[in-house]
């Protein structure tokens, strides 16, 4: 009866121990995996301790007689032993299965990479390629790490050139399912793309929205602390954001005379920024956002200005019969203080001062035909996109620009797609420049 109890105890312990024991050479376990282990050892101990105090009551049984004396006191004694050695076996288990921790042993590696065909109507049609690491690590169940680095090749000065970037690197604190503090290196929350589309096999098309790609009028990374999560609201949700980094600095004409007047947000410097996002989802397939970055900027060159950036963004996918829609939209309008470039004339370009204010927006729609009969169509994507951004007319290659691109999507499976796409791009009424591009991207 106890001794059934207790073979069955160290039967269970004997099978567990060898889990602790190839740990080392077994893939990190899953906090599921390491709770069980956990519950399982906590119920062993209670096990035990019930053994404890059922044979302390057998071995003096009211009444007993002295002649049973010497068989109970040679029985409790060898429950003892074999206790002791169970409850060595059970330390060295739960020595082995704190080693198994998912917060000591939790990296996740993951990531994506593509290869680029672009061919534009002017100028060299050229490859390349990238892949780009995702690195996230569990360290205990409230710290997590993760960072993102880039490996590109590509076209460089007179040949091929790698670059390796770090995209970000940040550390994050979860203080609750409400709330949730990270300090680093971080994807600005600042509308939707460099957050959740930027990633080649997310992003529908293979070239990024004019107001967020280079040149674009919104950070994309930032460094700084943040503060960020959910706000209870019913059936309806409420996500925000707020972060305090590096602020912009302001590119002068002496720096770079064809793109002064815009903001550099990678720059470190002793400019502060505050800004942050909030989203409101009414529905859970509709998203609407409202994003801004407000602070001070200078040149290197000492010219002064404060600057404020905010915009709109809309998310909304639907599921319907004829297949699967997902519509996105953002709207980005930067403003900076005035100040007077190449004030001497050297440059020739000046003096100018002018109001720099810009505009940029893209709209962007896709259809999947997810429940039509044939596999092959069920797995095309068609989409379309409008780009347009302003600038002042006194920068370079300022006024309108507008752009239209068309692609195809074909999705080998969730994460592989290969995209082809058109562009055409409107300067100002003036000139157009058309582009080709294929892509083949992978997640992973």
């Amino acid at each position: 009866m106890n001794y059934f109890t207790l073979a069955t105890t160290t039967m269970i312990l004997g099978a567990l121990s060898p889990l602790g024991a190839s740990a080392q050479d077994e893939p990190p376990v899953t906090n599921e995996q390491y709770n069980d282990i956990k519950r399982e050892l906590e119920e062993m101990k209670t096990t035990l301790l019930s053994l404890t105090f059922d044979q302390s009551v057998q071995s003096h049984p009211a009444g007993a007689g002295p002649q049973d004396g010497s068989d109970r006191q040679d029985d409790a004694a060898e429950l003892r032993r074999e206790m002791q050695r169970t409850n060595i076996r059970l330390d060295d288990l739960e020595r082995l299965t704190l080693a198994l921790d998912p917060g000591e042993t939790g990296i996740h590696v993951t990531g994506y990479g593509f290869t680029l065909l672009n061919a534009p109507d002017e100028g060299d049609t050229t490859f390349t390629a990238a892949v780009v690491p995702l690195i996230l690590w569990q360290i205990n169940d409230s710290l997590l790490f993760e960072t993102e680095l880039e490996f590109e090749i590509g076209a460089g000065h007179g040949g091929t050139e790698t670059e390796v970037e770090l995209e970000y690197a940040d550390l994050q604190f979860l203080v609750n399912d409400y709330l949730t503090f990270g300090v680093g290196k971080f994807l600005t929350p600042f509308g939707l793309f460099s957050e959740r589309l930027h990633p080649a096999w997310i992003n529908k098309l293979p070239n990024a929205p004019m107001v967020r790609g280079h040149d674009g009028l919104a950070p994309f990374t930032s460094i700084g602390a943040f503060a960020r999560g959910v706000i209870p609201a019913g059936d309806q949700r409420i996500n925000y954001a707020l972060y305090f980094v590096n602020g912009p600095a302001l590119i002068d004409a002496e720096e770079d005379p064809d793109e002064f007047g815009f903001l550099d947000f990678e720059e470190i410097n002793d400019n502060k920024a505050f800004g942050g996002r909030l989203g409101y989802l009414p529905v859970p397939q509709l998203e609407l956002g409202y994003s801004f970055i407000y602070g001070e900027s200078d040149s290197e060159n000492g010219l002064e200005a404060k600057s404020f950036v905010m915009g709109f963004d809309a998310s909304y996918v639907v599921d319907t019969k004829p297949g699967l829609f997902d519509f996105r939209f953002e709207y980005v309008h930067s403003s900076v203080d005035d100040v007077t470039f190449d004030a001497d004339g050297t440059l020739g370009i000046g003096p100018s001062r002018f109001s720099n204010d810009r505009d940029g927006l893209y709209a962007q729609a896709a259809f999947r035909p997810i429940h039509a009969g044939s596999e092959f169509f069920k797995n095309i994507e068609f989409v379309g996109r409008y780009d347009y951004m302003s600038l002042p007319d006194e920068v370079h290659e300022g006024g309108d620009r507008q752009r239209w691109t068309f692609g195809v999507n074909y999705w080998f499976n969730p994460s592989t797609v290969l995209k082809v796409s058109i562009d055409d791009t409107d300067f100002d009424g003036e000139e157009s420049e058309q582009n080709f591009r294929i892509m083949l991207a992978v997640g992973f």
